[in-house]
């Protein structure tokens, strides 16, 4: 059984209702760790990929016969309001941005245009109420507002909001006190409580964090939002101007699997004497050990259901508790909680081993099946220590394990979870399904999780080939050149990735222009057709030439196909009018994509579609083209 936790802040222990929606509009989904389902996939989201989650499910709470429309300007991105008025459905800005809180405001605005909607019977008198209610022209605002009372809107709209994991929160919660703490508190500390809010003071506050810093990055989005709740757009203007490019970073740490059996061993392998506590030692290796095999963050360990007894989820299904000799999958449940009341990051969800080839009996090696959690006492009330409690002890332990063993200079927990992903790199599971089991996007999986690989590690993946099926598309190019495609392979592909014979024959189809037939000729048919849509690699500035960029668009423009083509990916112009820019991406498998400049907008999508980046996810030949995607971030959007 675990260890109890000694605990003297009962009060942390609430049960909370998880809640969908925007702005409190609640849609009930799950009450309790007793009774969860499989996690939403948008709880692993991050940054843009989030605020576009965030947009669409602010798009189904419109009103019947109102939307929500994202433009993209140099000067910024922002909300739209589309409605039908007469014979007519514009889109009408309705001075909201392109956040968070901007969309939340959207939807409110959306609804008060619903009901004026019916209410006017002249489009004059409609138009006038749009611009004094939605666009407020005309109206005097009182900007003569201390900072302290602006603070207290920005801390309003806080705890009225939902979590990035759509849950109401909780004021009696110390993960959301303390997020309050670390987003916004910390950093509104630095301003005059009792002044008129000012950009001077504001800028003071800023140029207080060194530039190139995290810090300086977060003051200046703590900033933003301050000015955006309390609608002083000229100083939210201002800020957008500030540089928040993170150029200092933290050196992180690795470790190789190797590395860190050797130290667990020597970590072990020591005396009785009662200062070292051997049982305290193998209570917080069974923690790092589950974060090798699993890929856990630290605090997610004292959040697992089902150690030493089965969890029945909502919807019936039983997972074994990971201590029954006959689990043989070794799923584990990881819920919203941890036994300090603290919510985990990214909620509710599955996760399975990840073990390497070279590894087969990791688990009987780190003895998973008897482990114990620590104890931990705790005596505090700051929400910021109860908080921080698991890792600050993790690293402290850690550290001092490193230090005896002599194996390296190692206290970074967060190493051993990209190490599991590394693991289960190397053992061939997909991309999607490593980013689902680790609570996260396929796009943080593929960029930051590969940045802490040893050179033991490297060789490891090398030296044990993947055995992860090759893209659809691909393997529909592959079957054509060698058997030819008729119907019977039509219908195996379809079974293989599990999706629809149309599908199949669409893209073969796309692919060379024809229809399923018997075995083709390669080299009179499919070579010279394919040779023919894989141009050679040809100059940025010769493939954005007459496209009638301006000059800031030019570089953009430059700047993308340099990054495409330095990943071995074709770059080619396409179909160009004067809203729409279109240039062809073919990458070394033959996937294909659109790479897009629509009324301003940069874009990844399928040919022919003129999509926007929710389009991303499709496009699953192009999944290690984070660098566009990064782009975009850094340069245009705001991340959240």
């Amino acid at each position: 059984m675990h260890q109890l936790i000694k605990v003297s802040l009962n009060y942390w222990h609430v049960t909370h209702t998880s809640n969908l929606g925007v702005e409190g509009k609640v849609r009930e989904t799950r009450k309790n760790q007793d009774g969860l389902v499989a996690s939403d996939a948008a709880n692993h989201l991050i940054g843009y990929e989030r605020l576009l989650d965030y947009f669409k499910q602010a798009q189904s709470e419109c009103p019947k016969g109102v939307g929500l429309k994202k433009e993209s300007k140099p000067s910024g991105t922002y909300v739209l309001l589309q409605f039908k008025l007469g014979e007519k459905r514009p889109a009408k800005a309705c001075n909201c941005n392109f956040t968070l809180q901007g969309i939340g405001d959207a939807v409110k605005k959306a609804h008060q245009v619903a009901e004026a909607l019916k209410q006017f019977s002249s489009e004059s008198d409609f138009w006038e109420w749009y611009e004094r209610t939605i666009l407020e022209k005309n109206v005097i605002k009182n900007d003569l507002i201390t900072f302290g009372d602006a603070i207290k809107v920005v801390e309003n709209n806080y705890w009225s909001a939902n979590t990035k994991k759509r849950q109401k929160r909780d004021k009696l919660n110390p993960s959301h006190q303390a997020c309050w703490i670390d987003t916004y508190q910390r950093y509104y500390n630095l301003l005059p409580l009792d002044k008129i809010v000012n950009l001077a003071d504001i800028k003071q506050a800023i140029e207080s964090k060194e530039k190139g810093s995290r810090s300086r990055k977060y003051c200046v989005s703590a900033m933003k939002r301050l000015a955006e709740a309390i609608g002083n757009n000229s100083i939210y203007e201002e800020l957008k101007k500030i540089d928040v490019t993170q150029t200092k970073f933290k050196d992180l740490q690795n470790i190789s699997l190797d590395d860190f059996l050797q130290l667990r061993k020597k970590a072990l392998d020591i005396t009785s004497d009662a200062r070292y506590n051997l049982e305290s030692r193998k209570a917080w290796l069974f923690v790092f050990s589950m974060q090798v095999i699993y890929g856990l963050r630290i605090h997610e360990v004292f959040a697992i259901q089902n150690i030493d007894k089965p969890f029945k989820t909502k919807d019936g299904v039983t997972i074994a508790a990971l201590k029954d000799p006959k689990n043989s999958t070794n799923i584990i449940v990881i819920g919203n909680e941890t036994i300090l009341g603290t919510t985990t990051k990214t909620g509710y969800r599955l996760s399975i081993p990840l073990i390497p080839p070279s590894q087969k009996d990791l688990i009987e090696k780190l003895e998973i099946k008897y482990g114990q959690l620590p104890t931990i006492g705790i005596e505090s009330v700051n929400p910021k220590t109860i908080r921080n409690k698991y890792a600050k002890e993790a690293t402290r332990k850690l550290a001092t394990f490193s230090k005896e063993t002599g194996i390296k200079v190692f206290s970074q927990t967060h190493a051993l979870r990209h190490l599991a992903n590394l693991n289960g790199l190397a053992s061939g599971i997909p991309i999607e399904k490593r980013a689902m089991s680790l609570g996260h996007s396929p796009t943080m999986n593929d960029t930051v999780y590969k940045k802490r690989q040893t050179t033991k590690t490297t060789i490891d993946l090398l030296a044990h080939p993947s055995n992860q099926a090759i893209a659809l598309e691909a393997a529909v190019n592959l079957a054509r050149q060698i058997t030819g495609i008729n119907h019977q392979q039509v219908e195996l592909l379809a079974r293989i990735y599990n999706t629809t014979e149309e599908i199949i024959r669409e893209i073969v189809s796309s692919s060379v222009d024809s229809v399923v037939s018997a075995p083709i000729d390669i080299e009179r048919e499919v070579k010279p057709k394919l040779m023919s849509k894989s141009p050679s690699k040809i100059s940025p500035e010769t493939l954005i030439k007459n496209c009638g960029l301006s000059p800031e668009r030019e570089k953009e423009a430059i700047q993308i196909i340099e990054l495409f083509q330095t990943h071995g990916v074709t770059v080619a112009k396409h179909k160009t009018r004067d809203d729409i820019k279109c240039w062809k991406l073919i990458d070394q498998e033959g996937n294909r994509a659109g790479l897009y400049l629509n009324s301003g907008e940069w874009s990844l999508a399928k040919l022919g579609k003129a999509g926007t980046m929710s389009n991303y996810g499709e496009l699953k030949g192009f999944f290690e083209m984070t660098d566009f995607y990064d782009w975009l971030g850094d340069n245009d959007i705001e991340l959240e």
